[in-house]
């Protein structure tokens, strides 16, 4: 018998296959498979990006009946765009990540505007290929926000300050290491890949054991032990697929488009 399931798949790195950053598209094998695979499951977008008409688009596009932004700190139904979930960071905490940022002059930026602070050429650099405004930290005003994102060159000085928001904020935060250690994603503790599963499949009355997410990095990696599988791309991150259930696939082949293609294989047997 057929089982209906859940398949939440990540955008770059994973589904969108072409490009790079903000010109990153979607190959129309990737876009035909998780369009047919639609018809009998439930497709989830689940990304770090925030939410735009972009990222809508590509849920039409494919199906999708869930859109889940920001790692999980706004989740949208696709059809109307009503809000189902969201969750924020409050101004004292992103004033005090933002302050352990500057004293590590490590570079950062919120969802709320596309501004990346920070000092020098290597700031302006850092701006340019995230296609963010360069502004000094001096210029930023705090906000409450969905998410945090904070980035350097320097992968040491990103684990430093990894470890040091971690330890303050254990239990409050969730942080992921991303860009090959040279970037940190931070959300409030409600909001994370993991915690997207657990509410659509709640909200679906469907087991956590039909649910299968497709990924590429660390910021998938809430998703272990949610997920009735967590598949991590064989050209993603090799600290994801260390700890996934089957790693697959590799991003200039149709990764996500071979997975579907198997994983409905497997449930016809």
């Amino acid at each position: 018998m057929l089982k209906k399931k859940i398949f939440f798949i990540d955008l770059d790195g994973t589904l969108l296959d072409s490009g790079y950053g903000r010109s990153a598209k979607m190959s129309k094998r990737n876009e035909q498979a998780v369009l047919k695979a639609s018809k009998k499951n439930i497709i989830v977008i689940s990304t770090g990006r925030k939410y735009s008409s972009k990222v809508q688009n590509i849920s039409k596009k494919i199906g999708a009946k869930y859109i889940a932004c920001l790692n999980g700190a706004l989740i949208l139904q696709t059809d109307n765009q009503s809000v189902l979930k969201s969750e924020d960071i409050n101004e004292i905490v992103v004033k005090e990540v933002f302050e352990i940022a500057q004293n590590n002059n490590i570079c950062f930026s919120t969802d709320t505007e596309k501004i990346l602070f920070g000092e020098g050429i290597r700031s302006k650099i850092l701006a340019f290929i995230t296609s963010l405004k360069a502004e000094s930290f001096k210029t930023f005003k705090v906000k409450t926000a969905k998410k945090i994102l904070l980035m350097s060159f320097s992968t040491n000085n990103i684990e430093i300050v990894f470890k040091q928001i971690k330890n303050k904020y254990e239990g409050f935060l969730n942080l992921a290491l991303v860009a090959k250690g040279r970037a940190i994603e931070i959300t409030s503790k409600p909001a994370s890949k993991g915690e997207v599963i657990k509410f659509i499949a709640a909200l679906e009355n469907i087991n956590l054991k039909n649910t299968v997410h497709i990924g590429d990095s660390m910021n998938d990696a809430s998703t272990k032990n949610i997920a009735g599988q967590l598949i991590a791309l064989k050209s993603g991150s090799k600290n994801l697929q260390k700890i996934a259930d089957k790693v697959d696939g590799k991003i200039k082949y149709s990764a996500v488009a071979k997975i579907l293609r198997k994983e409905e294989n497997n449930n016809e047997k």
